[in-house]
């Protein structure tokens, strides 16, 4: 049995830990995450957040959420038994543990060491600590480290008798941590961020240390001409030198054409640890545009706009070392008097495949491919009360094929209902080194209520055939005031693939106010 690798995310309440914990979910690199999130109060605030930002898909990540206790303490035994669990599956090919604010990272890594006196429960037989990282709030730490506070003096615990004082929770956090990120350092001056720097490596002089700036802004010298950029560096105490990575883009629109140039790059020292960075050591090119035509001679189609947009991509530190590149094209993008629109377009694709890659579980050779993706797409007028839209998307993929078909049916007999639902089915033949075939079926249905502009309730149900998942999310949404909500959320989850049947319901409550000044 694989062993599963564990990182632990601790930090003092408001950090950053699970701002931390969605940026390595949008980041994991095909890798099948699970993920613990622990926290103090009986409604688990923390792995609600996590379920929000739509970033755990149940057939590669699992969420267990321990709540009501902290892992350091009270809930050992129940951390114990989760890990364990979550081992023996042997579907995860890594573990995230988000630890409440209140605790200490030594008890924590101690667990996976740890051998009952009968022996039931040994960890160190299904997993190990990988890294030990803790968030530290550079806006509020020097204040709470020289603050003589108790945990309790701020209604912090509710563990019977806890002594602890927030300077030595503070010190135990980041003495035990081997990866320190610095967060909010935008928030201080650059002498309070050397103060904090050097009582860091007083602390933990073996730890490694992560700081980002970033610079971005938008420029239009014209009416008709725009440039964008976003600029950002990373400077990390284990890599020798500075990173970067940015964004430019420069556009020109007319009202007969549109012309637009975007390039990506990232290099191979840029480490922001919670940036948005899905490769390193990559350059993106992608120019490209296309005619706004009104043809007088077709009275039926109202605007075409054939065009062609092209992505290539290269490493940033050898030019001429090929990854992918693709160009779409699309001669038929034309929307009719009557309001409808139809795309008919094709993606030539090249990829130099040289990393393991294994989409929906199925291994790729490590080779070369070229092959074309062909797209058919139509839909009627949707400001109708009954509406549709079909597409169809068909060619070769990899050494193999794949079709999609896609449906759509909307009915709204009033701006204030409506109800869609959807099918699309997904066939794959002879994919990979196996020459593998695939097929699976996504049903949709979506209902929305709206007493006015401002409360809305808002049903979507989903199911999917190739995990047995269905999907329930009930949302009632509520502008009390301009752009401030109050939202309430039901979610319920049924996965039939496991023994027993998994289920997972939830109810979450959210309030947000905007006030300007």
């Amino acid at each position: 049995m694989n062993k599963l690798p564990v990182t632990v995310l601790s930090g003092f309440l408001g950090a950053g830990k699970t701002t931390l914990l969605n940026h390595i979910l949008h980041n994991k690199q095909g890798l099948k995450v699970a993920v613990i999130v622990n926290d103090m109060s009986e409604v688990n605030i923390d792995a609600q957040l996590v379920e929000n930002e739509n970033t755990l898909s149940r057939t590669e990540e699992k969420l267990v959420e321990m709540s009501n206790g902290c892992i350091c303490c009270t809930l050992r035994e129940d951390l114990m038994i989760e890990v364990e669990k979550l081992a023996k599956e042997q579907r995860f090919d890594y573990l995230v543990i988000e630890s409440t604010g209140i605790s200490e990272p030594i008890p924590v890594a101690q667990t996976f060491s740890f051998e009952s006196e009968d022996g039931t429960i040994d960890l160190s037989r299904f997993s190990y600590v990988d890294t030990m990282v803790t968030v530290v709030d550079a806006f509020n730490f020097l204040k709470d480290f020289s603050s003589p506070e108790y945990l309790t003096d701020r209604n912090l615990t509710n563990i019977e008798n806890d002594e602890r004082t927030i300077v030595n929770l503070l010190t135990d956090q980041v003495e035990f941590a081997n990866v320190i990120l610095l967060n909010k350092t935008d928030l201080v001056s650059e002498s309070q961020l050397s103060i904090l720097n050097d009582i860091i490596k007083k602390l933990n002089p073996e730890a490694k240390i992560n700081t980002t700036i970033t610079l971005d802004g938008f420029i239009r010298p014209t009416e008709e001409v725009s440039v964008s950029y976003l600029l950002s560096t990373s400077i990390d105490s284990e890599v020798d030198g500075l990173g970067y990575a940015g964004r430019i883009f420069t556009g020109k629109r007319t009202n007969n054409y549109y012309i637009g140039y975007v390039n990506n790059f990232v290099s191979d020292n840029y480490n922001p640890d919670m940036g948005f960075v899905y490769q390193k050591d990559v350059m993106h090119h992608s120019p490209g545009g296309y005619a706004i035509l009104r043809p007088k001679s077709l009275p039926f189609i109202r605007r075409w706009d054939p065009g062609i947009f092209a992505n290539y991509y290269h490493d940033l530190k050898d030019f001429g070392t090929f990854q992918q590149a693709n160009i779409y094209i699309f001669p038929i993008y034309m929307w009719f008097k009557d309001n409808s629109f139809f795309e008919a377009s094709f993606t030539p694709i090249w990829q130099n495949i040289n990393f393991n890659f294994s989409p929906l579980g199925i291994a790729i050779a490590q080779d070369r491919y070229h092959y074309t993706r062909y797209y058919l797409r139509y839909n009627t007028d949707r400001s109708k009360k009954l509406s549709a839209s079909v597409s169809y998307d068909f060619g070769d993929f990899y050494n193999g094929k794949r079709k999609t078909v896609f449906g759509n049916l909307r009915y709204a007999p009033t701006p204030n209902i409506a109800l869609s639902t959807s099918y699309e089915h997904n066939n794959i033949d002879g994919l990979g080194l196996q020459d593998e075939s695939l097929k699976t079926d996504l049903y949709s249905v979506n209902l929305r209520l709206a007493l006015n502009s401002r409360l809305q309730f808002n049903s979507f149900y989903q199911y999917n055939s190739f995990n047995d998942q269905g999907r329930l999310n009930l949302r009632f949404s509520w502008e009390y005031q301009p752009l401030s909500f109050i939202y309430l959320v039901f979610n319920d989850i049924v996965e039939d693939q496991f023994t027993p049947r998994v289920l997972d319901r939830q109810f979450i409550s959210k309030i947000t106010f905007l006030k300007q000044f």
